[in-house]
């Protein structure tokens, strides 16, 4: 982890954590119906994959590092949600609404993996789960 003290402008004051991508929690999805398209023409077929990932106990500005998801290119496109586990450390329990404010505010895929700026507005650490949905062409 690494705190990085209000720059580049004027920012807020943020922390920047890095943990690795865990292969056997993702899953591989496949469309009924056929292929994705990628614009007018031909289609070209996608990959889809559904990742959930525990962060620990965390408040305040973040900016979360997935490493070693070597599927990811910086082209590839990205979904992420945020919100908190009903059970530190298990992936499958699920996700639940309390009072904690969870905001994504920028997702920005990289080779090799992704990187989030992520909010907890909420006085004390507390679990982050996000879901990541990566579309691969």
């Amino acid at each position: 982890m690494t705190f990085v003290p209000g720059q580049f402008g004027g920012m807020d004051e943020y922390q920047v954590v890095e943990q690795e991508f865990n292969k056997e929690h993702a899953q591989e999805l496949t469309l009924a119906g056929g292929d994705l398209g990628a614009g007018p023409g031909p289609t070209t077929p996608a990959r889809l994959i559904r990742y959930r990932h525990d962060w620990g106990n965390w408040k305040g500005l973040l900016i979360m590092r997935l490493n070693m998801w070597h599927d990811i290119r910086p082209d590839t496109v990205m979904m992420v949600s945020a919100s908190e586990g009903l059970v530190g450390g298990d992936t499958v329990a699920g996700k639940f609404v309390g009072n904690a404010k969870y905001t994504v505010h920028n997702v920005a895929t990289r080779s090799g993996g992704v990187d989030i700026r992520v909010e907890i507005a909420w006085d004390n650490p507390i679990n982050l789960q996000t879901d990541y949905l990566a579309v691969l062409f």
